[in-house]
């Protein structure tokens, strides 16, 4: 009796089982779930990647704040402290806050490259074969930004970066 009852269920597991693979009912649902999931995921990867972007635009904005602030008012005597504050002042976070770092430097150099000294008893330094020294400002600033979730290989926090130098004379 077991057998014939084990029999009877296994035809109707397998009614059961061949009415639902061949029913369509609900399957546009299913995928419709299954690929709504998968833009999502996709969308928020875009908006957080487009925030680090931003922000990076607003670094590079701040550091060109810096220079052009060096090319009107030039460093008196190598004074940096300005400029310091003109890329605070446009930067997009308070000065001092986690995770960023400026570096202002006001160097001299040589038409071929050598370094020299930006200041000279006499006022004027001059380079072997009788040129003038160059003037420049170098402004950089960085921000460890941090994004709203984990991806493989790129981790919690990108590290961004801006450059600007510019030649005062």
């Amino acid at each position: 009796m077991s057998r014939e009852r084990f029999a009877r269920w296994n035809a109707a597991a397998r009614r059961h089982w061949q009415a639902f693979c061949s029913c369509r009912r609900g399957m546009v649902t299913v995928e419709g779930a299954f690929v709504a999931t998968i833009l999502g995921l996709l969308l928020i990867g875009v908006i957080d990647f487009g925030l680090a972007y931003k922000r990076h635009a607003e670094l590079e904005n701040a550091v060109r704040a810096g220079t052009q602030y060096a090319l009107v008012r030039r460093p008196q005597q190598g004074d940096i402290d300005p400029i310091r504050d003109a890329v605070w002042a446009t930067a997009p976070f308070y000065e001092g806050a986690p995770g960023t770092a400026l570096d202002v430097e006001f160097y001299c150099e040589c038409p071929d490259g050598t370094p020299s000294q930006c200041s000279a008893p006499g006022g004027v330094a001059l380079c072997s074969g009788g040129f003038e020294r160059s003037a420049f400002v170098r402004v950089r600033l960085s921000q460890d930004f941090d994004l709203l979730f984990a991806y493989p290989g790129v981790g919690t926090s990108v590290d961004l970066s801006a450059e600007g130098s510019v030649r005062l004379n």
